[in-house]
Parts: structure tokens; sequence; C-alpha cells
């Protein structure tokens, strides 16, 4: 009994290892998180799991897994201090790793040697080689999409974030009923010489089972309801807060959003810079070559913009031809590096027309460290009057 208890909870910790490290992985681009946290982590999955395996080990497998889900995403979530979202991402994809990782396991390793589950699992040798083996296939997997598998969750969360969590949360329930269902099926695969004998019996399970599927089908309903509601009232609410033509933020949403930076960073201390925005010879283009390429011309120069700067980067539009982007996190020096660059590639673009002119911006910044009480019209203001000098330069060079 002891050396069960002891194995059981080797192979317990030798798998929270691995998805600990998984976790790791997927989250690199979050706020670093101290080691020790995941080895703590790793040390309460562990225990858990073993716990779980030791007081029941006659239990429906469905509700061990559930189990299993549950305890490592709260767990993460007190040690990784991550939010419901990534932390249950990164432990569904681990969770599924490691259960590929047991099949691969099986077809290289338990069958070429023809041992059944119970040798396997009562052999220090190998459990281990067999963890080791599944460590090895989540290292290969996460060497080769972990980079993508970030930026693809952090841009669909941030660009359909409601969306996300109701997605998120049916496919939860599917595997959750999934589960239930293939765990009853062994139950009564198990039991089928009593079940048949008493047809009362059989009957109860239908039940059982239509009544679970009916309430969860039926809270599904409610929960999708209600949310897909409110998301379209946000999208609503957005299309509200956003120049139609150029997709970046209107000039009211705009400055609240600068407002709420400026709180930030008075808060945690951070840098905070502005560029100022305006697009060189608009007018002049819209009354020779008409408002088409007018349009055009902004367009170009917002795209050419979105397509050089971070994701965390907030452009708005004040009006007309003027714009502002705001660098969170930011000094004026990576800022002007970034604006440089835009500049460069936007004096290489062709007009829409057949007519030749050069598309270029003015632009100025102004930078807030957190330290001094600033207004948003303030930061603005510095930054526009760098902008009109470096406008008047231009057009004394031309």
């Amino acid at each position: 009994m002891l050396f069960s208890i002891i194995l059981e909870s080797y192979s317990a910790l030798l798998s929270s290892l691995t998805i600990c490290y998984i976790i790791y992985r997927l989250n690199t681009d979050l706020k670093k998180v101290p080691l020790i946290n995941y080895v703590f982590s790793s040390l309460s999955i562990a225990s858990i799991v073993a716990l779980i395996n030791v007081t029941m080990p006659d239990s429906i497998m469905g509700i061990k897994i559930i189990g299993y889900i549950l305890a490592t995403v709260f767990i993460i979530m007190i040690f990784c201090k991550h939010n419901m979202y990534y932390t249950s991402v990164s432990a569904l994809f681990g969770l599924l790793t490691l259960g590929f990782g047991e099949l691969l396991v099986t077809l290289v390793y338990i069958y070429p040697l023809k041992l059944d589950k119970s040798e396997f699992r009562s052999s220090f040798i190998h459990v281990t080689v067999g963890d080791l083996l599944i460590f090895l296939f989540s290292y290969l997997i996460l060497k080769f999409i972990s980079d993508d598998f970030m930026k693809a969750r952090k841009r669909i969360y941030k660009n359909n974030k409601r969306f996300m969590v109701l997605l998120f949360g049916n496919l939860i329930t599917v595997f959750v009923i999934l589960i239930f269902l293939f765990s009853l099926f062994d139950y009564t695969t198990e039991f089928q010489n009593n079940i048949t004998q008493s047809g009362r019996v059989y009957m109860n399970v239908i039940i059982i089972v239509a009544v679970l599927i009916a309430s969860i089908g039926g809270t599904i309903y409610l929960i999708n309801y209600f949310l897909l509601n409110r998301i379209k009232y946000d999208r609503l609410k957005m299309n509200n807060l956003k120049d139609v033509m150029t997709g970046t933020l209107n000039r009211g949403s705009g400055l609240k959003f600068i407002e709420e930076q400026l709180e930030l960073c008075k808060e945690q201390r951070r840098n905070l810079t502005v560029c100022y925005i305006d697009v060189n010879d608009l007018k002049v283009i819209n009354d020779m070559l008409g408002h088409r390429e007018g349009d055009f011309l902004i367009k170009t120069v917002i795209c050419t913009i979105k397509n050089n700067i971070r994701e965390t980067d907030v452009i708005s539009r004040l009006g007309g031809d003027e714009f502002v982007i705001v660098f969170p996190g930011c000094t004026m020096e990576y800022s002007e590096k970034v604006m440089g660059r835009i500049s460069g590639e936007l004096k290489q673009l062709k007009p829409f027309s057949n007519k030749d002119y050069t598309i270029s911006i003015s632009y100025g910044f102004s930078q807030y460290d957190g330290e001094a009480d600033i207004t948003v019209e303030g930061l603005l203001d510095m930054a526009d009057r760098q902008m009109y000098r470096n406008k008047r330069a231009i057009k004394a060079m031309v």
C-alpha cells in the first residue's frame, strides 16, 4: 500500500512538472513569474492529483479528469496570477498535450514491450521513462508552436474578449459532457450484467443522463442568449467610439484613452509618449486631385502606421488630417525611431492616382514620466507645437 502511494505521488509529480513547464512556455509574454511559484504549483498539483488517485481509485475517470483540470486552473491562478482565460487555455492545452503524450508512450513503449497497464504503473523505471517521453514530446511541440500560439491567443483575446469567453465556456462545457458520457459508458459496460438484469436500473440511467444533458443545454442556451446580446451591444458601442474611415479611435474616445493612460502612469510611475501627426499637403491634394485621392492618402498613412506599431499602441483621429499615437510605457527615443521608420516607408509608397507626389507626414512628441501633474490638453499641446515646428522646417526645405 505504501509503495503504491509513493509511486502514485512520484508519477503525479512528474506529470505536474510537465504541465507547469507547458504553462510557463505558453505565458512568457505575460508578467514574469518567479521560478519558485512554478515549483510550488507543481508540488500542489502533484499532491492533489495523487490524493485523487489514491483515495478514489475506482471513481469514474471523467470525474477524475474534471478534478485535475479544476485543480490545475485554480493553483496556477493562485501562484502565477494569470487571469482565468489565459490560465484555462494553458491548462487545457497542457492536459491535451499530456493526453497525446500518453498515447505516444503507449505506441512506442508500452505496446512494443507488450506491457499491460498495471505492469507499467507498478514500476519506477517504466513510469520514469514514460514521463520523460511525454516531457520530450511536449518540449518539441512547444518549440515549434508556442510563439505562434501566444500571438494568436493574445490577438484573439484583445479583439474579441467577450466572444472568446463565450466560446471557451461552451467548449469547456461540451468537454465536460463528453467526459461524463464516455465515463458513464465505461461504467455501464463494466456493470452490464447487473444493468441488463434490471430494466428499472437501465431506465434510471437513461433518465439521469437525459435530465443532466437538458439542464446543461438549457444553461448554455441562457448564457449564450444573454452574452450574445451583450456582445452585439458592445459592438454597436464600439462603432460609436471609432472613426469610420480609418478604424482608429475618434476624438472623444481617443482623449479619454489618453486620460486613462495618464492616470496609470501616475500610479505605476512609468513613461508615456504621444506623437501628434499631421498629413502633409492633404488640402492641396483634395483640391487638385479630389477627395477620393485624399481619402486614399489618409488610409495609406494609417495602414502604414498600424503595421509598424505594437498591439498596445493606440491611434486616434483628432480631426481631418490630424492624428495622435499613444505609446504606453515608451520613451520619446523609442517613439522617434518608430516614426522615423514609418516616415521612410511612406516616402517609398506610390500615390493612388497617376499624379506624382510624395506621401509624407509631420509629427511631434511629448513625454510624461508619471511624476508631475499634467492634463491631456497640456500633453497634446506640447506635441502639437513640436509638430508644427517640424512642418515649417519641411516647407522651408521645399
